[in-house]
């Protein structure tokens, strides 16, 4: 069995994703673990050998983070990712040291839990990368994955970016949008990626297209990347935390007289932050709620005036809502969409329009897409005062905003599916009922076609009945009969068509009355005098025997086929039959 490995090398976290049997966009994709968790921090600790003080040790991930919060002697690198990019020649050096040894410490997480995935005699490796890296920082990515262990020259890939969170999006929401119709086959589409890491926020905009039927891979081409590596402006998640941290150490500093915090305190409100931020601040926010105490304030009153400080009585109770926390972050978000702007010039500048309401489609990656606001403002919600830049496509069908539950994983996700093929198809935006009525007389509604069934359809397997007395005579005029047709969610709200039908006469009236004289209904004498009173007879004024000499119950059968195509359009075709007779119905549009 095949199984793909996705390494998304993150600023401040890296992913790793596995799948076994690839092809298979149903498979489950598992993660590699670290102390229990999906996720590790992009973190090394190095401290110097106890038996050497010429070597060093180096520590990962948790372990590097324990060790730096316990005050061990060492040195924490972080953010060492940034650094590949550098101009600095000895902080590119240090960076790629880095990343290796961090690689070789994934590739020991993975050998000890790779009998737990399954069976498996094959392995691909892709690693992941922003697609603005030049080609040359692109391609130590792959050798960092080749040197580690996890692969040769034969299995190991790198992939962009947006490729990734694409193939991630589409195969959690490709239902949603084939259903509303967001999704077409061979349909080209304006996409702009976000994805929002702790370090940086990263823009690409490109043109999707994915090709009708089983099989199908999405193409991506006409890639447009923002910012430049040498941007000022970086929006990644660490920028929230140095806020929020500054505003939670200099409320807890006003609460003693004269203000101040002690440096323990101010480092345990530091080492918190992070996890605070994104177990507490994000979702409690997201949902609406305030948050009204931090760790660091438990007992910290009670604290000072044990020790015979002064309260500071106008202190106001802690409360960090949407309104908080939309002040103290505005030149963050400010500077986000900054970013978004720059991206939509930059895509102008490559022939594209430029224009925020010609993008048809979002896509969020990265933790730092989850807070509220981010989806808020691209959907055209008030946030942050800031101006909206009208995504209108997005703004009017939110749908076409994809965002996972995890957005943190997005892309190493769709690393996995790399080599998954989608089943692509093109299905109906709305269910259709029809109905047929002759005179007074009407059928009952039929629902011929669902919402959301795969185009190309046909349904031939109709038919309708209408029973109607009229007065034989009148068989030489002909009939019209009603084709009634519902198009949408209900019949309530959905938008009716009439198409008219003629059914035309049956046979001469010389016919129709000689039938009438050797039937022995009437004789010819009688027939004339009837015939000089037709007028009164057909009103109901004759007497009740001529009526019913005259009178007949006719049927007509009605089998319509309704065909649904890939150009969207419902079309109504089929046949009338009648007395023996039946006239085939041109097809038209409904």
């Amino acid at each position: 069995m095949m199984r793909s490995i996705g390494i998304d090398f993150g600023t401040s976290t890296t992913v790793v994703k596995i799948q076994n049997d690839s092809k298979n966009p149903n498979c489950t994709v598992e993660s590699l673990t670290f102390n229990g968790h999906p996720t590790v921090p992009t973190l090394v600790f190095i401290r110097p050998s106890e038996t050497d003080p010429d070597k060093f040790t180096y520590h990962f991930g948790y372990e590097a983070e324990a060790l730096a919060g316990n005050g061990i002697k060492g040195e924490l690198k972080r953010n060492f990712k940034m650094n590949l990019v550098s101009s600095d020649v000895a902080e590119q050096k240090e960076a790629r040291e880095l990343t290796l040894k961090f690689f070789e410490h994934l590739h020991e997480a993975y050998a000890q839990q790779s009998s737990t995935f399954g069976p498996c005699d094959q392995e691909t490796v892709y690693v992941s990368y922003p697609a603005k890296w030049p080609s040359e920082v692109r391609l130590f990515m792959k050798e960092c994955a080749i040197k580690s262990g996890f692969g040769t020259e034969a299995n190991v890939f790198g992939v962009d970016e947006p490729t990734a969170a694409v193939l991630a999006s589409l195969s959690e929401n490709i239902g949603l949008l084939q259903r509303k119709r967001i999704l077409q086959p061979d349909v080209s589409m304006n996409v702009m990626m976000v994805d929002m890491g702790a370090g940086t926020t990263d823009i690409a905009i490109f043109k999707m297209k994915v090709p009708n039927g089983q099989g199908a891979r999405p193409s991506i081409y006409d890639v447009v990347t923002y910012p430049v590596i040498t941007c000022d402006y970086l929006c990644g998640g660490r920028e929230i935390d140095e806020m929020l941290n500054t505003w939670v150490r200099d409320y807890i500093a006003s609460i003693r007289v004269p203000a101040k915090i002690s440096k323990g305190r101010e480092r345990k409100i530091r080492d918190t932050i992070s996890q605070w931020k994104d177990t507490i601040v994000s979702p409690q926010l997201a949902a609406g709620e305030s948050i009204k105490t931090h760790p660091v304030l438990a007992g910290y009153r009670e604290e000072l005036i044990d020790d015979g400080f002064d309260i500071n009585p106008d202190v106001p109770p802690f409360r960090l809502g949407r309104s908080e926390f939309e002040v103290i972050t505005h030149s963050h978000w400010d500077a986000w969409r900054n970013l978004l702007q720059g991206a939509l010039a930059e895509a102008r500048r490559c022939g594209y329009s430029g224009e925020a309401a010609d993008i048809d489609m979002i896509i969020l990656a990265g933790g730092h897409s989850q807070w509220y606001g981010v989806r808020d403002f691209l959907i055209g919600k008030a946030f942050s005062g800031l101006a909206s830049l009208g995504f209108s496509k997005i703004e009017a069908e939110p749908a076409r905003l994809l965002q996972s539950q995890r957005a943190h994983e997005t892309v190493a996700k769709g690393l996995c599916l790399y080599d998954t093929e989608f089943d692509i198809k093109q299905v109906t935006a709305n269910n259709v009922w029809i109905r047929f009525s002759l005179g007074n007389q009407f059928t009952e509604w039929h629902k011929a076609v669902d919402k959301n069934v795969t185009l190309p359809y046909t349904a031939n397997k109709l038919e309708f009945k209408i029973h109607t007395k009229s007065n034989g005579f009148l068989r030489r005029q002909g009939v019209t009969i009603k084709c009634i047709t519902c198009q949408g969610e209900t019949l309530e709200s959905g938008r009716m068509h009439q198409t008219d039908i003629f059914f035309p006469a049956q046979g001469e009236v010389e016919h129709f009355i000689f039938n009438i004289i050797l039937g022995g209904l009437i004789s010819p004498f009688a027939l004339f005098d009837i015939l000089s009173h037709l007028d009164e007879i057909i009103s109901g004024n004759g007497s009740k025997v001529v009526r019913e000499a005259f009178e007949e119950t006719r049927t007509f059968t009605l089998k319509p086929v309704i065909k649904a195509g890939t150009d969207g359009i419902i079309r109504i075709s089929g046949k009338v039959v009648c007395d023996g007779s039946s006239i085939n119905l041109t097809e038209q549009q409904i």
